[in-house]
């Protein structure tokens, strides 16, 4: 009987270690899972994030609605045996799906998406801030004016000038309607809010010449290839119109006399001789208007700016806006600024 009993118990203790090693193995099997799965999202959300981080406006501004592109991407988790890639579909205009997976060795997979818009043009305009925003001195000669009244309906308020000192303005006998704001060192002058000269130089024309007097051409239509034709800043309904060309000229320059519009970022100093531009002027040195030139939009300079006789600059935020349409310009958001959800 003390026998039975021993035995039972061994049976016992035997089922009970069976059971425990089981309930262990089940547990290290379901963390191995989680940890597995947690992997897998990460991944995707990485291949997510490398597909906003390099986002192929080029390729995108030409697909069709509800077509997809695969955003090729090095497998950041290749070497933990993971693949994972990211699909961009257009679903509207302005507005994108993106997908991304991620799949392990053991055929484990996981997938996140999200909503990505582009900027629109108008919250982007909406950054600028002056008509004239400067590095160095501020000098409006006699005739010469800059103003921050703007004709655009319904626009945000902006100032006349910004510049670093009170003391750099030197208002020579000419005009200056609007506020004057005076911000030391806060001033950034590679970018216009969000938009930076970066991203613009990236998808900009060059401007081989360093004296050119841009005017529309017509061969067909607008003829976008010539590179004197930068544009017709007197309406949609011209043939240029609607052509709004981002220029980048290496070193100095010269307009002398015509028209334009876009944007115009120069690497030197700028000289602009009784010519039109609308749009948006970056400059990396001095900038002269001279001979009743005009600009309508902002101007960022790196430098000092002199008006001269007749010069004027003025603020227009519909003619910034207007430049800011390329869709390689702006740049993705998620709308409602929400994480990546997952999909299933």
């Amino acid at each position: 009987m003390v026998l039975l009993f021993a035995l039972l118990c061994l049976i016992a203790i035997e089922v009970t270690t069976v059971g425990v090693h089981f309930v262990a193995l089940q547990e290290l099997r379901a963390g191995r899972a989680a940890a597995r799965a947690t992997q897998l999202r990460l991944a995707a959300q990485s291949a997510a994030g490398r597909a906003l981080a390099g986002w192929p406006a080029a390729g995108l501004e030409t697909l069709a609605i509800f077509d997809s592109m695969t955003v090729p991407s090095a497998d950041a988790g290749a070497a933990s045996g993971i693949e994972s890639r990211a699909i961009i579909q257009r679903l509207a205009t302005d507005l994108y799906l993106v997908r991304a997976t991620a799949r392990s060795t053991f055929r484990e997979t996981a997938a996140v998406g999200a909503l990505v818009a582009l900027a629109p043009p108008e919250d982007l305009a909406g950054e600028a801030e002056a008509a004239v925003t400067a590095a160095g001195a501020v000098t409006v000669r006699t005739g010469a004016s800059i103003s921050a009244a703007d004709a655009c309906p319904e626009s945000e308020p902006a100032a006349a000038v910004i510049l670093p000192a009170a003391d750099a303005l030197s208002a020579d006998g000419g005009t200056i309607s609007g506020p004057v704001r005076v911000e030391a060192g806060a001033v950034g002058f590679d970018r216009m809010g969000s938009v930076t000269r970066a991203a613009l130089e990236r998808i900009a024309m060059p401007v081989l010449l360093p004296v050119i007097s841009p005017s529309p051409t017509l061969q067909d239509g607008c003829a976008t290839a010539d590179p004197a034709n930068w544009g017709d800043p007197a309406g949609a309904i011209a043939p240029c119109g609607s052509y709004l060309p981002i220029l980048h000229r290496t070193g100095g320059l010269t307009v002398n006399g015509g028209t334009g519009q876009g944007i115009l970022l120069v690497d030197g100093d700028l000289h602009v001789v009784g010519a039109r531009f609308d749009g948006i002027i970056m400059v990396r040195g001095s900038v002269v208007l001279d001979s009743a030139a005009a600009v309508n939009g902002v101007m960022i300079v790196d430098g000092s700016i002199t008006l001269e006789r007749g010069a004027r600059v003025d603020f227009d935020r519909c003619a910034v806006t207007e430049s800011l349409l390329d869709v390689r310009v702006r740049g993705p958001f998620r709308p409602a600024r929400r994480m990546w959800i997952p999909l299933f």
